[in-house]
């Protein structure tokens, strides 16, 4: 049996990159056996053919970082939270000019905003981020409104949507058995969600 040896960098308990993805390993190293008293883990499997056993070899306790070496990270995390506060506050604004009469290719045009139209889509779509596919299929058109709506993207950026028509699925074009797992996949989350 041919083992292989690796050694990490310094992780910590947030750390959730590599072998650290697994909550298993995560706690072993940092269980008492393993972090205090050096010992080896028991075996960790991580996968159906694969697993580790952990030692820590050097362990430097958590300490206060002097403000020189954190001050960088700290505007940058400080700048791009309030920039996404500021984009949400933009994007309310414009929502609520959008539930107006106002058109949304005057806010895109009057705001410089990019102004992205399609056809239909279906819930694969991988044009769009999922976020923003998932806000889509959860809108519904109340006759005398606009179905218009907001959706945070992974990036933090703010999208305004306008959803103007939905389609029924053709159900009776799908194959009995296809509609019997549609149905009991529905019938599912039904339930979850009641529960």
């Amino acid at each position: 049996m041919k083992l292989e040896l690796k050694k990490s960098g310094f992780m910590g308990r947030s750390t959730v990159g590599g072998i650290f993805r697994s909550k298993k390993v995560r706690n072993a190293v940092f269980s008492e056996n393993v972090l205090d008293a050096g010992n080896n883990s028991d075996f960790i499997e991580t996968g159906e053919n694969s697993g580790v056993v952990a030692r820590v070899i050097q362990h430097k306790p958590a300490a206060v970082l002097p403000l020189e070496e954190v001050k960088d990270r700290i505007r940058r995390e400080l700048v791009g939270k309030k920039a996404k506060e500021m984009a949400k506050a933009k994007a309310q604004e414009l929502l609520k000019q959008a539930e107006s009469v106002v058109e949304m290719e005057k806010l895109a045009e009057e705001g410089g905003y990019e102004l992205i139209t399609t056809d239909f889509i279906d819930r694969k779509n991988r044009k769009f981020p999922n976020a923003v596919v998932g806000k889509g299929f959860a809108m519904s058109i109340v006759e005398g409104e606009k179905a218009v709506d907001t959706v945070t993207l992974p990036t933090g950026d703010v999208a305004v949507l306008e959803l103007l028509e939905v389609r029924d699925s053709e159900l009776e074009k799908v194959e009995e058995n296809k509609r019997d797992q549609i149905r009991n996949s529905l019938g599912f989350a039904q339930s979850e969600a009641e529960y």
